[in-house]
């Protein structure tokens, strides 16, 4: 409250004048000259960051989660969360950019064309407007192409049961350079990608615990795991998981944890499910995904 300088009350200064529309724009040029500033120095230490990572693909799929759970916690004011996450996307695209070569693929089969779009703006959102997309005919190229190394990163289409020719079974390959699951898509809002799907990212690289993450197992076995025996053998592990897909013997499965190289847990799975599984391999894991923040 603001009082007249009178005698029978408290002097208190008037409430300053507005600021002239002139002196706004001028602070608002100050403000992005300095988020420009900061902007352009993150950038140069992201760039001096690629000398500790060795040859191995930039991308940090579990850190850029991590930050951007941050910031949606710390964020206020009236920018939406999803934009908030739309800008930092974009600085995590050109930030691995700089770091070495980063494109990302697609499939794009002519029998799908609606499914066709829907992950290529679901690529697009997640890794960046400027970053290459390669479309590929079938989500198999696209394994092979992240194996081989042409692309860092394949956007593939979220499991159906019962398809005809899955790509998830190849990922049950041990290898050490074989594709992982490291991302769904999308992280944060859908925005305006067309399509109601989620999508997986796969790439070379060892997936990272986040503190809330899904592990994805492939089991497989003789006749094909039973999905009722799968409830039970979660349960005397300790996990809570589903089937997502089931591919004539080889079983897809979502567990609600990360199971990293080693984990017990994994291994008591394994003997849970014994004889009706002839083993459970992790094909990665992702951040769980922040929804509509």
């Amino acid at each position: 409250m603001n009082f007249e300088n009178r005698p029978d009350g408290p002097k208190m200064s008037r409430a300053p004048k507005p600021k002239t529309l002139d002196a706004l724009r001028h602070q608002i040029d100050r403000i992005d000259d300095a988020l420009h500033d900061l902007v352009m120095r993150r950038l140069e230490v992201v760039a001096g960051m690629g000398a500790f990572k060795g040859d191995g693909p930039a991308v940090r799929p579990a850190r850029e989660a991590m930050l951007l759970r941050r910031l949606a916690t710390r964020h206020r004011g009236r920018l939406p969360k999803p934009v908030l996450v739309r800008l930092w996307r974009e600085l995590f695209a050109a930030g691995t950019a700089l770091q070495g070569a980063f494109a990302v693929a697609v499939p794009a089969p002519e029998s799908r064309p609606d499914e066709a779009a829907a992950l290529w703006d679901l690529a697009r959102d997640q890794y960046g407007s400027r970053t290459p997309i390669e479309t590929h005919a079938d989500p198999s190229e696209v394994v092979r192409a992240v194996r081989d190394g042409a692309v860092t990163v394949g956007v593939l289409p979220w499991p159906r049961d019962g398809e005809p020719d899955p790509w998830w079974p190849s990922l049950a390959d041990q290898d050490s350079g074989a594709p992982r699951i490291v991302a769904r898509l999308p992280f944060a809002a859908r925005g305006n990608a067309r399509g109601e799907r989620d999508a997986l990212a796969i790439a070379c690289v060892e997936p990272e615990s986040t503190g809330d993450d899904r592990t994805w197992l492939v089991l497989t076995g003789a006749g094909g795991p039973n999905r009722a025996a799968l409830d039970g053998a979660l349960d005397r592990v300790g996990l809570a998981g589903r089937a997502v897909a089931a591919a004539g013997g080889p079983l897809l499965v979502e567990v609600d944890d990360f199971l990293g190289p080693g984990d017990e847990r994994l291994d008591g799975l394994r003997r849970a499910l014994a004889p009706a599984a002839g083993g459970a391999v992790s094909i990665g894991a992702y951040a769980a995904p922040m929804g509509d923040p």
